[in-house]
């Protein structure tokens, strides 16, 4: 028996070779991905931690200096991290809200089937397919005080021109909202695949049965793609906090460091400022934090797939 999609004689030939050898033939097939893996992810990654707890100066043989918990102490005391600590939180929590119910209604209203519905589901991936520094760019252009589009548009119906990009009280909206637009087909397109999977016939019972459409909504679709909700956000706050490139782009996290992210401290202190110690620190906060706030979602996720 061949797995689907094998159909030609080579690869059901291929397949067989590999069905009927032995464990130790099927594991080094598997040998230069398990490598690649730890060469490009784990051996960093135990690298970080180690450095995180001591010192080291590029360019010197021996220049690793054990330093204990001095680099974690000395983040309690740091007013610039805890600031990059609090614009990252407000960040995810801002774009992440507003993907979501973006890429909610998004993913409704092309399941209503409307005119050119096969037309909106291409154009709304549209802003993924773009590279997010270029289109930080573009939106860097837009929020130009003096030339962008924007306060254009805003001196031609009479308001005056906002310092969008130069302001601390705009600067981190105007990151928000780009980061909205790049991701907020991310959101769409797993919705509007679980909205796909409902069965029409549910809905149609409880329209029978006298529901309006909020109450079809509330106790029908909702139940029904909140797994597959969760998920999305699970990922999406996830990503979202490693933020760097469309901050650094847009406004370098200014005005001061009123945009700035716990990644782009981290990129700047260790690559700007050599403190590699410090900077892998940085990093081991910021990925205790993701486990902290992501295990537990997952635990209950992976619970209540088994009870269901």
């Amino acid at each position: 028996m061949t797995p689907a999609g094998v159909g030609t004689r080579e690869e059901v030939s291929v397949w067989k070779r590999w069905s009927s050898g032995s464990k130790v033939q099927r594991r080094a097939f598997l040998l230069p991905a398990v490598i690649l893996l730890l060469v490009l992810s784990i051996f960093p990654f135990l690298a970080t931690i180690a450095l995180s707890f001591g010192t080291w100066e590029m360019g010197r043989e021996g220049a690793y200096g054990f330093r204990g918990l001095e680099n974690f102490a000395r983040l309690i005391s740091d007013a610039r991290y805890l600031t990059s600590l609090i614009n990252t939180v407000i960040l995810v929590g801002g774009s992440v809200a507003l993907q979501f119910v973006l890429g909610l209604a998004l993913a409704w209203m092309v399941y209503q089937r409307p005119p050119g519905h096969r037309f909106y589901r291409v154009l709304f991936l549209l802003p993924m397919m773009l590279t997010p520094v270029a289109v930080a760019y573009m939106w860097r252009l837009i929020f130009e005080s003096r030339i962008g589009a924007l306060n254009f548009f805003l001196g031609a119906v009479g308001i005056e021109a906002v310092p969008w990009l130069t302001q601390r009280t705009t600067a981190l909206f105007a990151v928000i909202v780009v980061e909205t637009w790049i991701w907020t087909p991310f959101v769409f397109v797993f919705l509007y695949a679980a909205l796909e999977n409902i069965e029409r016939d549910a809905l149609d019972a409880a329209i029978v049965d006298g529901a309006n459409s909020w109450q079809v909504f509330r106790y029908v679709i909702f139940p029904t793609i909140l797994p597959v909700a969760v998920a999305v956000l699970l990922l999406r706050s996830v990503e979202a906090l490693k933020i760097i490139d469309t901050v650094y782009v847009m406004t370098g996290g200014g005005p001061g460091n009123s945009t700035e992210s716990v990644t782009l401290y981290a990129y700047r202190t260790g690559l700007q400022f050599f403190d590699l110690g410090y900077a892998a620190a940085i990093a081991v906060t910021l990925f205790i934090g993701v486990i902290a706030v992501a295990l537990p979602i997952v635990i209950r996720m992976s619970r209540r797939a088994e009870a269901g």
